[in-house]
């Protein structure tokens, strides 16, 4: 029972581990744009980006379906991985605002 929990979070890590780092992708992508301004087709760039945000939307949204169906099968990974995210979160929130009063 509890190697199937920990299988099942590591699962689930791993998905916001891949989750994170195309946030991450699409976060270098949106602060290229303006440096990037009278090179080539901006147009062109937007359209791109528009396609890959709807690309992650959708794949996060078969996550999000997982999830679900994984947290109804198993509540207390469930309420372990919502304290992970939470604290995942929270962490990169304080870096954030950590990193912003340093300029």
């Amino acid at each position: 029972m509890m190697r199937t929990q920990e299988k099942h979070l590591e699962a689930l890590n791993a998905s916001i581990e891949k989750s994170r780092e195309e946030i991450d992708a699409l976060a270098a992508a949106l602060k290229k744009l303006p440096e990037e301004g009278g090179q080539g087709s901006t147009n062109g760039k937007w359209t791109a980006l528009r396609q890959r945000l709807d690309e992650v939307g959708a794949q996060s949204g078969k996550v999000v379906k997982g999830l679900t169906s994984e947290i109804e099968r198993h509540p207390l990974v469930g309420g372990i991985a919502a304290f992970g995210a939470g604290f995942t979160i929270a962490t990169l929130l304080f870096k954030r605002g950590k990193g912003d009063s340093e300029r």
